[in-house]
């Protein structure tokens, strides 16, 4: 349980920085809710465009790690393949 402890405060800091960055906004009643947007600056703007072109890709092999029974599924960026 002492995983799960810290969760909310975790994602609350993850947002704060999202809306800092100019690429969320907290949208207005409660409770808390937070929507997309776009970044004013030139040079954030850039950077989210990259990110956002670059689409995952779900590899469907498997990747085994020393010492771990299951199999997990790795997903990688095309530029990491």
């Amino acid at each position: 349980m002492q995983r799960f402890g810290r969760l909310q405060q975790d994602v609350e800091n993850c947002l704060r920085k999202l809306v800092a960055f100019g690429i969320a906004r907290r949208a207005p009643g409660t409770p808390a809710q937070y929507e997309a947007a776009r970044p004013g600056d030139s040079a954030a703007a850039r950077l989210l465009d990259g990110f956002l072109a670059e689409q995952g890709v779900v590899n469907l092999e498997y990747e085994l790690k020393p010492n771990q029974p299951e199999p997990r599924p790795v997903a990688r960026a095309p530029s990491q393949l």
